[in-house]
C-alpha cells in the first residue's frame, strides 16, 4: 500500500505550525480559571541517604519574633526567595548553585530561624508482588488480598496445618515454609504429597510471595504444617485423620485447613478430635462438599468448624458447591464448567514425574484454604483474637452477595480479605465505589468453536460492587455469557465489551476469529497426504502468501530441515504451517510442479531425473517379462 505524500510547501509549513501554536497558547490561557494560579508540580530530587523529596525547595520555620519583611531580608542575603508563605512555614527557593541539603546547613546557622528541611516527598502505599503467575490467581484481587497486604502479608508466628495428601516438600514457591510435618499412613515422619492435592491446597495459603517464581499464598508470611492422611487410593480414615489434627494442634496450629469430608454425621472421632482443637482456640476452617447438595457433610457442618461453599470469578455459586444451613461463609474455588483459567491456580506436585508443578483446580477444596489464608492474617495483624472473634470477623465482614442477610448458598457473603484483615487490627474500613475496569486479555485470536475466559479486575481493589456485564457487538462471530466466557461462531471480527454496574466503566477486547485450516483458490490441497500442490515454479514466499486465503501474518514456511524460510522461491520438500494464537493449527508439505530437484525452479536436471526414472520403471518391466 502506498503511503499518502506531504503536499505542504515549507513556507505553509511554517504558516501551519505558527498557526496551531498560537491556538494552543489561546486554548491554554482561555481555560485557567480567574483567580487561580496553577500550581507548577515541583520536580523529585533525592536526599543523600535516599529519600525523596522538592527539587529545589526548602521548609523553613522562622522564630516567632522575626516579621514578614525580617525574613524575606535574610532569604535574599543567600540568594533566595520565599515561593509560599501562606503558613508559619516559609517555602525558600534553592539558590543556583546550591543543593537541597547545602540550602538546609545554610539556613539553620541563621540566628532567626527555628529549623529548615527539605520539603519530602510522601506516596500511596499499595503493596505489589513479582510473582508471575500472581496475574491469573484472579482470586487474589477477588477477595481484596492486596490490600489486606497493605497491612500484613503474614508473620511466621501463625501456623496453618494442612490436613491432607501431604504437601510438595521441595516445591521452590514453598521453599522454608513447612516447620513440622507427619505421615499418618506410613508413621516415616515424611509429609511429601503423592497426589497433588495437598500441594495445591497448601499454596493457596502460603506459598511465597515476591520471590520472582510462580504464585503467592494470601498469606505468604505465614508458615505450614503438613500432614499427611491418605492412602494412593484416595481414601482416608477417621482415625489417621483425627490423629493429623492432634499433631497438628500438638505442634502450635493456629488453623487447621480440611478439604476433605463425608456425609456420616455419627464419626464421633473425628468430632472429638474438632472439638478438642476448638478448645485450644485453633480455627478450624472446612470445604463444604462437591456434590451440589445440601446434606450435612462433615466436618465442615460441625459447629465448631468454618464451613465454605464455593464462588466463581462473578461472585455465583460454583455449579458443583454443596449448599444448605450450616454453610457460614463463601470464597472462591473456581467453576470447572468454564474455561481452565476459571479455576485456581496454585502449586501442585505431579506423581506421575515427580516434579513440582503449577495447576489450576477448582472446588470446595480450593475455597476453604482461601479462608484459611485470611484467617491466618487476621491472626498475624492481632495474634489475641480467639477463634470465635475470628470466625465472627469473617463472617461480619463478608461482602454479602446472596439475598441480603445470611442464606443457604453463600452463609454471611463471600470472605473479604481487606475487611476482615482491617477488623481484625482495628483499622476503619470503608468500602469504596468501582473506578476502573481492566480486561485480562485486549486481544484474542479463535478458532470457531473454541472458548476462552474473559476475566475483570476493577479498581480499587476494595471496590464495594464489582458485578460486571459483559456483551457482544458481533454475536454471529463471538458471543459472551453472562461470566465472561467467549465462544467463537464463525469467521470475522467482533469487540467484547465489559461494562461495571458501579460507575459505568469499561474495556473492550478485540476479538478475530479464524479459520484452523490453509485455504486457497489457486493451489491443490491434498489432504490425504497433507501436500499443497500446483505451485509453479519460482514463486515465492510472499507470493505463496498473497495466494492462501489465510491471513498473510499467520503463514509460515519452512526448510525441511524445519528451520525457518522467510522469502525467496519455494521448493519441493518445504512445509507451510498456519500459525497463531495456541500454536500450529495446519501444516502442509510443499510440491512445486516439476520440481524433482528441490530446488525451486525448472532445469535440465529435473528432466534428466525424470528420463532416469522412467527408464528405471521400463527396465523393471522389461526383466520381469524376461527382457528384449
Amino acid at each position: 500500500m502506498s503511503k499518502q505524500k506531504n503536499t505542504h510547501k515549507p513556507a505553509q509549513l511554517v504558516l501551519l505550525i505558527l498557526l496551531i501554536l498560537l491556538m494552543l497558547v489561546s486554548f491554554s490561557v482561555s481555560f485557567i480559571p480567574i483567580g487561580h494560579a496553577q500550581e507548577p508540580v515541583p520536580e523529585i530530587a533525592t536526599t543523600s541517604d535516599g529519600r525523596p523529596c522538592a527539587e529545589g525547595e526548602v521548609l523553613v520555620k522562622f522564630k516567632d519574633a522575626v516579621t514578614e519583611s525580617a525574613f524575606e531580608s535574610t532569604l535574599q542575603a543567600l540568594s533566595s526567595e520565599p515561593l509560599d508563605t501562606a503558613s508559619d512555614i516559609v517555602v525558600a527557593d534553592v539558590p543556583e548553585g546550591e543543593t537541597v541539603e547545602s540550602f538546609v546547613e545554610e539556613l539553620e546557622a541563621q540566628p532567626n530561624v527555628e529549623y529548615a528541611q527539605p520539603n519530602y516527598v510522601y506516596t500511596l502505599e499499595s503493596t505489589t508482588i513479582n510473582d508471575p503467575y500472581a496475574a491469573q490467581q484472579w482470586h487474589l484481587g477477588k477477595i481484596g488480598v492486596y490490600d489486606a497486604w497493605d497491612i500484613t502479608m503474614g508473620i511466621s508466628d501463625i501456623r496453618v496445618a494442612v490436613i491432607d495428601t501431604g504437601v510438595d516438600l521441595s516445591h521452590p514457591d514453598l521453599t522454608g515454609q513447612i516447620v513440622a510435618q507427619a505421615d499418618m499412613v506410613d508413621n516415616d515422619g515424611n509429609a511429601q504429597d503423592d497426589d497433588g492435592h495437598g500441594t495445591h491446597v497448601a499454596g493457596i495459603i502460603a506459598a511465597n510471595a515476591n520471590n520472582g517464581i510462580g504464585v503467592a499464598g494470601i498469606a505468604p508470611g505465614t508458615k505450614l504444617i503438613a500432614v499427611d492422611v491418605f492412602y494412593n487410593d484416595g481414601n482416608a480414615y477417621s482415625l489417621d485423620v483425627a490423629e493429623g489434627i492432634n499433631f497438628a494442634v500438638a505442634n502450635g496450629a493456629d488453623v487447621i485447613n480440611l478439604s476433605l469430608g463425608h456425609y456420616i454425621s455419627s464419626d464421633t472421632v473425628l468430632q472429638a478430635a474438632i472439638a478438642s482443637a476448638a478448645a485450644a482456640n485453633v480455627v478450624c476452617v472446612a470445604a463444604a462438599g462437591n456434590d451440589a447438595t445440601s446434606d450435612p457433610h462433615y466436618p465442615s457442618s460441625y459447629d465448631s468448624c468454618i464451613s465454605v461453599s464455593a464462588t466463581d470469578w462473578n461472585d455465583s455459586l460454583a455449579s458443583y458447591s454443596n449448599f444448605g444451613s450450616t454453610i457460614d461463609i463463601s470464597a472462591p474455588g473456581g467453576d470447572s464448567n468454564s474455561m481452565p483459567s476459571s479455576l485456581i491456580l496454585s502449586t501442585c506436585y505431579d506423581a506421575s514425574t515427580h516434579s513440582s508443578e503449577y495447576a489450576y483446580m477448582g472446588g470446595t477444596s480450593m475455597a476453604s484454604p482461601v479462608v484459611a489464608g485470611v484467617a491466618a492474617l487476621m491472626l498475624s495483624s492481632n495474634q489475641s483474637l480467639s477463634a470465635t472473634d475470628i470466625k465472627n470477623m469473617l463472617t461480619s465482614t463478608a461482602v454479602d452477595i446472596g439475598v441480603p442477610g445470611r442464606d443457604d448458598q453463600y452463609g454471611y457473603g463471600r470472605v473479604n480479605a481487606h475487611a476482615a484483615v482491617s477488623a481484625a487490627s482495628g483499622i476503619p474500613y470503608t468500602p469504596v465505589a468501582v473506578s476502573g475496569v481492566d480486561l485480562n486479555e485486549a486481544s484474542l485470536s479463535m478458532l470457531t468453536s473454541e472458548t476462552y475466559l474473559l476475566t475483570a479486575s476493577l479498581s480499587p481493589l476494595n471496590a464495594s460492587n464489582k458485578a460486571v456485564t459483559f456483551s457482544s457487538n458481533n454475536p454471529s462471530v463471538a458471543t459472551v455469557s453472562a461470566t465472561g466466557v467467549v465462544t467463537a461462531k464463525s469467521i470475522g471480527s467482533a469487540v467484547i465489551t465489559a461494562t461495571t454496574a458501579d460507575g459505568g466503566f469499561t474495556n473492550t477486547c478485540q476479538v478475530a476469529v479464524k479459520s484452523g485450516t490453509i485455504a486457497t483458490g489457486v493451489y491443490t490441497i491434498d489432504r490425504t497426504n497433507n501436500v499443497i500442490k500446483g505451485i509453479a515454479a519460482n514463486t515465492t514466499v510472499s507470493q505463496l502468501e498473497d495466494n492462501l486465503g489465510n491471513a498473510p501474518e499467520d503463514i509460515y514456511v519452512y526448510y525441511a530441515s524445519g528451520s525457518p524460510y522467510n522469502s525467496g522461491k519455494l521448493s519441493t520438500g518445504m512445509t507451510v504451517k498456519l500459525e497463531f494464537g495456541t500454536g500450529v493449527h495446519d501444516s502442509l508439505a510443499v510440491a512445486v510442479t516439476g520440481d524433482t530437484s528441490k530446488d525451486g525452479s525448472i532445469s535440465i536436471s529435473d528432466y534428466t531425473n525424470i528420463r532416469l526414472s522412467h527408464t528405471w520403471i521400463i527396465l523393471s518391466v522389461g526383466r520381469a517379462g524376461g527382457g528384449r
